[in-house]
């Protein structure tokens, strides 16, 4: 009698973990992502297209074994027009918002590569999140 009660306990228990993990990234979508080519010891960037879900969210970073520094970025025009970086620490995302990462705008810069980054290969990228935590996105390289 103990053991079929235990093993609903367990069930129960199992349940309630993936229910917490699923919500976690409940709507939160990346897609569209790709990184120019460069050489090693060069640095290159990432493109991508973040889909939040229907509560607020701060990405808080990015992180990969590709390159030794990895920043959010965006860029800005100065009164002259010529464009300059801006490393941003902290992006917040409306609910629903999508931030579209593309040349001349937002993007994620991989400094000081540590390997060539060739088309058709690809490379692991995790974002950090305030509330849905590290996401993974696989980055293919593309031709410009």
């Amino acid at each position: 009698m103990m053991i079929p009660m235990m093993r609903r306990v367990w069930l129960l228990v199992a349940a309630l973990l993936l229910t917490s993990c699923g919500s976690r990234t409940a709507g939160l979508r990346v897609d569209s992502a790709w990184a120019r080519p460069a050489e090693r010891g060069m640095n290159s960037a990432v493109y991508l297209r973040i889909q939040n879900g229907p509560d607020p969210e701060v990405l808080t970073g990015a992180a990969s074994d590709v390159a030794e520094t990895v920043q959010v970025h965006r860029t800005i025009l100065d009164a002259d027009g010529n464009a300059a970086m801006e490393e941003l620490p902290r992006v917040s995302l409306a609910p629903g918002e999508i931030l579209e990462m593309k040349p001349g705008s937002y993007h994620i810069m991989l400094i000081n590569l540590r390997h060539p980054l060739n088309a058709g290969e690809s490379f692991d990228l995790a974002l950090y999140f305030e509330k849905t935590g590290e996401y993974h996105v696989s980055i293919p390289v593309l031709e410009n």
